[in-house]
Order: C-alpha cells, then sequence, then structure tokens
C-alpha cells in the first residue's frame, strides 16, 4: 500500500531539508512526495532541487511550483498526483517534521488491520531549532450525532485536527471538498451532517513546528480563520438550536480544562436568534469597532440581525467575475482589505446589510456562480435563488 505525502510549502527553504529527512528515514519505503511550491519568494526550489539531486536516488519526491493561490489551492493541486486508489494520504507541512522513523510503518499497520476512513493523533511541538516544546493534545474521536452540535458551541473551530492519514478514497470524496475545497473540518459533511468513521490513535505522527509570529495574530489570519468557522456555525444553526449557548459555552470550556468531555442540550430544530450565536461567535476573534469597520463581517452580522422576506435582483453577472471557495479565503480577503473586490461582492455586502431571503437570477449557469457565492459567504441554506421566468 503506498502513501501520499502532499507538502504545501511557502518560504520554507531553511526547514523544508528537516521535513524531507524525516520522510526519507521511514522504514517504510512505499511512498511519494508531492511538494507543491506556492509562489515561494525564497530558495524553496533550490533548496529541494539540490536534495532531491543528493538524497532522492528512487525519484520519489515531486516538486511543483504553482503562482501564489494559499496553502489549500496548493494541496488541491498536489491531491491530482494521488493515482493508486488502494493508498494512504498524509498531509505535512513544510516546515512540520513526522515524529520517528516508525510513523509509516505504524500507519499502515494500523490502517491495514482497522476498517477506519481515517486517523489522528496529537502532536509534539517544536521550536525552530527542532526543540520540543510540548504536546499538542488532541481529544478522543467521538463518532456519534453529538458531535455536532459541539462543534456549532464550539464556535465552528474545529474540535480535532486536520492532520491524519486518510483512506486515499475517502480523501478524494469527502476530504477533498470537506476540508480544501470549503476550509471545513476533514471529517464533516455540511451538505449532508455526515461524519466519517474517524479514530485517535497511541502513536504520534509529527512534530509541530510553532512560530511567535503566528498567523492568526495578524489581521489577515484572522479573517482566514474567520472564514471557514463562520460557514461552519451559519450552516449547523440550521439544523441545531442550543438553549443557553453562551452559558454552555463556558461549561464546556471548563469541563476542557478539567479533560473530560461535555455532551451539550440541544434539539433538532433551527435556532431561530442566529444574530446572538453568530456576533458571540465573531466577537472570540474581533472587538465591536473591527467588526463595524470591516465590510463583510459587518455585512454578514447585519444580514443575521435583519433577515427577512425580501426578494433582490442579480440583472447580470460579469463574465470575468472572480468566484471564490473556502480555499480562496486568503485571496478574497486580500482584496476586501485592498478594497478592490468585484462589485458584485459589494452590492450583495449592501443587500446583505438590508436583509433578503432570495435572489433572482436570469440564467442556470448565474443561478450556479450565486449559489457558490452565497456558500463562501455563509448566507446559505438561508436565501432561495431563482431563475427569472
Amino acid at each position: 500500500m503506498k502513501i501520499y505525502v502532499l507538502i504545501p510549502s511557502y518560504n520554507d527553504a531553511s526547514s523544508i531539508k528537516f521535513t524531507l529527512d524525516s520522510i526519507m528515514m521511514q522504514t517504510y519505503k512505499n511512498y511519494e512526495v508531492v511538494i507543491v511550491d506556492d509562489g515561494s519568494t525564497d530558495n524553496t526550489k533550490e533548496v529541494v532541487r539540490k536534495y532531491k539531486e543528493k538524497n532522492d536516488k528512487d525519484n520519489k519526491i515531486k516538486y511543483i511550483y504553482q503562482e501564489n493561490k494559499d496553502q489549500l489551492n496548493a494541496l488541491i493541486n498536489a491531491s491530482n498526483y494521488i493515482k493508486d486508489k488502494n493508498s494512504l494520504v498524509y498531509i505535512l507541512h513544510s516546515d512540520d517534521i513526522l515524529d520517528n522513523k516508525n510513523v509509516f510503518s505504524n500507519a499502515i499497520d494500523y490502517m491495514k488491520n482497522n476498517n477506519y476512513d481515517a486517523i489522528i493523533s496529537s502532536a509534539k511541538t517544536i521550536d525552530i531549532n527542532n526543540n520540543i516544546t510540548g504536546i499538542q493534545e488532541v481529544k478522543k474521536y467521538v463518532n456519534k450525532k453529538y458531535i455536532l452540535p459541539l462543534e456549532l458551541l464550539w464556535l465552528g473551530r474545529n474540535l480535532y485536527i486536520d492532520t491524519a492519514f486518510y483512506k486515499s478514497e475517502v480523501f478524494i470524496k469527502n476530504v477533498y471538498n470537506n476540508y480544501l475545497t470549503w476550509n471545513g473540518p476533514f471529517w464533516l459533511n455540511l451538505d449532508t451532517n455526515d461524519i466519517l468513521n474517524v479514530k485517535k490513535v497511541d502513536f504520534n505522527f509529527f512534530k509541530y513546528r510553532v512560530f511567535e509570529g503566528n498567523y492568526i495574530n495578524n489581521k489577515l489570519g484572522k479573517l482566514c480563520v474567520i472564514n471557514g468557522e463562520l460557514r461552519v456555525v451559519t450552516r449547523l444553526l440550521k439544523y441545531y438550536y442550543l438553549p443557553f449557548y453562551k452559558l454552555q459555552y463556558i461549561i464546556y470550556r471548563i469541563f476542557n480544562k478539567i479533560k473530560l468531555q461535555y455532551r451539550p442540550i440541544y434539539l433538532n430544530k433551527e435556532t431561530k436568534n442566529k444574530y446572538s450565536v453568530i456576533k458571540f461567535v465573531l466577537n472570540k476573534r474581533f472587538n465591536d469597532e473591527e467588526i463595524k469597520d470591516n465590510m463583510y463581517l459587518s455585512s454578514i452580522l447585519n444580514f443575521y440581525k435583519n433577515h427577512k422576506n425580501r426578494t433582490i435582483k442579480i440583472e447580470q453577472i460579469d463574465k470575468n467575475t472572480k468566484i471564490y471557495h473556502g480555499s480562496d479565503m486568503r485571496i478574497f480577503n486580500k482584496k476586501l482589505l485592498d478594497n478592490s473586490l468585484d462589485s458584485i461582492y459589494l452590492n450583495i455586502f449592501k443587500e446583505m446589510n438590508k436583509g433578503f431571503n432570495k435572489i433572482i437570477v436570469k440564467t442556470k449557469k448565474d443561478k450556479e456562480i450565486m449559489d457558490t457565492i452565497i456558500r463562501f459567504l455563509s448566507i446559505y441554506p438561508y436565501v432561495e435563488i431563482d431563475i427569472k421566468k
């Protein structure tokens, strides 16, 4: 059974050698490495070329360069090189390293002897010099329906981790859409509310490198993170209602600290006051002034505050309009901060502030485009799209 190791890389010339070393030292040798360089401006390409010349006698490492499109799009590109249907897929970032020389053999043995879609593990944390600094604990995976309202209670943040050994067929069919395309938890299908059969194992996969200048601490990084979180929260609010949401959130945090599993109180019905929950979620990342100054954040908040029976018309969609998926959140947010978004998004923001629940378009193609747009803007499934008769 082959293991495909997908490595998205951006300006990691100083660390990618250690990443590749940790792969080459594996006792299990039936693997293929696909590096997608996401427009690095350092000498990553040269570092990989020299490494291949010196160490890759069996040509196990593929290097692909693409213009900067962000990490998830790099992984989508890398996915095109998965050819063996009976294989495993593993994502390893180019500044992280495998935990030990037996990671691949342990994963292969476990997946051959157990019927899971994917396996996850906790991870050691390391500093810039590869020194171990701690443990990133991952909770035991719970394959129960209450995991969905629990995900809603956890502000749309991933309850677990996205680093896993996936069956290749599961990766292509599920993870590709859930995680890579729409920037959500890999184990959760937001269209069907189905969850994957996942197991947390007791052997570690990798060592996670922690930097002081973490991307989540800057404005662009926070916007990219909230993009996926809002999409998860707004979709789950359609199907679940958690009474005393804020109080349950506090209780859940307490349970986390004492390492107990919390089972939320919920009803299988749509949440009526979505605005209150969404504002709470936003305020965990941004203060009120930051929300007010950001046209997307303020528009989505007002959409759920002012949601009403109102129809808007989209007369024409320019053929050059950029259509975004979750994987494009960084490109979108850069344009948002630069005030250079296409006019259709600015117009939809204006309408979101007023509130609406129906869009009329002219063609089937326009309907498909608008469906993607409202999914990206986290107002799906609360908007109906009709073609003008």
